[in-house]
């Protein structure tokens, strides 16, 4: 599962898509999964979580406080965060 999320996440970070796409492709990708994710409690799923609410916010009429770059840094340190999480789990 966290495959995807790191998949799209990157391709956010290094410019091979847009805000725009990743919002599409990321709330999409955000209730396909809501039912597991409710049931679950993991740092993974925190991370996730925190990434939708940044989109949320960029793609209200009008925004709430935070633009573009600040959901490319929030992605940022996800892509990160995402990635640590797998080599722990993948040693």
């Amino acid at each position: 599962m966290l495959e995807k999320y790191v998949e799209l996440i990157l391709q956010l970070v290094e410019g091979e898509i847009s805000t725009d796409e990743f919002d599409e492709r990321y709330v999409k990708l955000w209730y396909a999964a809501l039912d597991d994710f409710l049931a679950q409690r993991s740092p993974e799923v925190k991370i996730i979580s925190d990434i939708f609410l940044e989109v949320d916010a960029l793609t209200n009429d009008p925004p709430y406080d935070t633009t573009a770059e600040a959901l490319r840094e929030a992605a940022r340190q996800a892509l990160a965060d995402l990635l640590e999480l797998q080599k722990e789990h993948n040693p």
